[in-house]
């Protein structure tokens, strides 16, 4: 069984910040060592195609297994509606890996200083944790 834990959560320091999350799905790498793993994040429709925010935070996910001692090798999002259980491959590059760090470590920075960047996609708002407080958040994303 290559399955290790579900929805897995963490709480780890990352970028001058404590970041907690959950990992859907925890999965010992195939024909990996100790501590090797994959890292599966379940997706439904209305996020195809995986945007940028979401590789985001399967390399935030890869981040944190690291604290934790493991070695994630790849790095999945799982269509939960395509009728053949598509999964798309996000890419583990250490170029991309580290550009993801350095823009983690800026935008914990700018939520320190209470500096937020609008986003062009209106839709993410209404599940930002930071929506609340967001002088950009349309009016209906503050409420809830």
């Amino acid at each position: 069984m290559r399955s290790v834990r579900p929805e897995a959560r963490f709480e780890v320091p990352l970028a001058n910040a404590r970041v907690r999350g959950r990992i859907d799905l925890l999965l010992r790498a195939e024909d990996g060592g100790p501590g090797e793993v994959e890292l599966v994040d379940l997706k439904t429709s209305e996020n195809r195609p995986p945007s940028e925010l979401h590789k985001n935070q399967l390399r935030m996910y890869a981040a944190a297994a690291t604290k934790l001692g493991m070695e994630p090798t790849k790095l999945w999002i799982h269509d939960l509606d395509a009728d053949d259980g598509q999964r798309i491959e996000v890419s583990n590059d250490e170029k991309e890996r580290e550009a993801f760090r350095e823009d983690l470590e800026e935008w914990v920075e700018g939520i320190q200083r209470g500096s937020f960047d609008p986003v062009e996609d209106r839709r993410v708002c209404r599940s930002c944790d930071f929506r609340r407080f967001c002088r950009y958040a349309p009016a209906e994303a503050r409420i809830g």
